[in-house]
């Protein structure tokens, strides 16, 4: 027959470290991070089809943004403005952000 005294107390559930909690896989945080990009490229994508351009978003590393402009035509000027201003913003909006490529 079984004794309750010889078992030993058993831990609460929560004092055992989840390491599932305590960091994210990496494409959750990928996630994450392309869901904040999404957000900000969709605030600003009305006033870029206002001129007949359009931005999509091919990828995002872990500082590091890349779009593909579209709808520019030739005009180099546009593109670095673009460029520039985009920046700007990302940073303005998403900690931790450093680099925006033109692919």
């Amino acid at each position: 027959m079984h004794n309750p005294a010889d078992r030993r107390p058993s831990r609460p559930r929560s004092a055992w470290p989840s390491p599932i909690a305590s960091q994210p896989p990496e494409s959750e945080e990928r996630l994450i991070e392309r869901c904040r990009v999404e957000a900000v490229l969709n605030r600003i994508r009305p006033f870029l089809q206002a001129d007949g351009a359009d931005i999509e978003l091919v990828d995002v590393r872990t500082d590091c943004v890349s779009v593909r402009l579209i709808g520019q035509g030739q005009c180099k000027i546009a593109a670095l403005s673009m460029h520039m201003g985009l920046s700007e913003v990302l940073r303005e909006q998403i900690p931790g952000f450093a680099e925006l490529r033109l692919v």
